[in-house]
């Protein structure tokens, strides 16, 4: 195999800032190769520095406008034209303060619906539990004014256990309905 050119050797010894450094083809054929490189490859990267070097470039000249517009005053403008902006500023100022106002009355709104709705349900469970325990109560009130109990109080209570089950008894009479008034009251109220 024949040595690469000088040329060749020259650039193989001081690489690009962008590409992988040279390789000698051995066996292929004489010149050199970019290590693990195809033309796809070094197409793109071409791009890319194109690219980078146009950005570059942008930046510049953004940079040295910048600059420019920083040395220059500020437009003068008159009494008038501060009075139109800030007369234009508050309308536009109002018209935002209104539409996020009606936004705000629209969520409320469509909350109350929904939330109407669901104590529709809850309230359609409560009268159901509610009715159920003015039934219970109803039904222990006719329990407790039947014939043994009617006998119980007749015999003043002093029958030891069946006094304190009767005592018992009242207590839980009296508590079930103070529970369903108190349902009575939050369906009604």
């Amino acid at each position: 195999s024949l040595p690469p050119p000088a040329s060749a050797s020259a650039s193989a010894s001081a690489p690009s800032s962008s590409l992988p450094p040279l390789r000698p083809m051995g066996s292929r054929g004489n010149g050199l190769q970019l290590a693990g490189v195809d033309a796809e490859e070094m197409a793109r990267m071409e791009r890319r520095e194109a690219e980078k070097a146009k950005r570059d470039k942008e930046q510049a000249l953004l940079t040295k406008k910048i600059e420019a517009l920083k040395e220059q005053p500020p437009p003068a403008m008159s009494a008038a034209d501060i009075a139109e902006r800030d007369k234009y500023l508050k309308a536009q100022r109002q018209r935002l303060v209104e539409a996020k106002k009606k936004e705000r009355e629209d969520s409320l709104r469509a909350f109350h619906a929904s939330s109407a709705a669901a104590s529709d349900k809850k309230g359609s469970v409560h009268s159901k539990v509610a009715s159920e325990v003015l039934a219970a109560v109803a039904a222990a009130e006719k329990k407790l004014s039947g014939p043994a109990s009617r006998a119980a109080a007749a015999g003043g209570g002093a029958g030891g256990e069946e006094g304190a089950q009767s005592e018992e008894e009242r207590k839980r009479q009296e508590m079930r309905k103070a529970l369903a008034k108190r349902l009575k009251e939050e369906l009604t109220g």
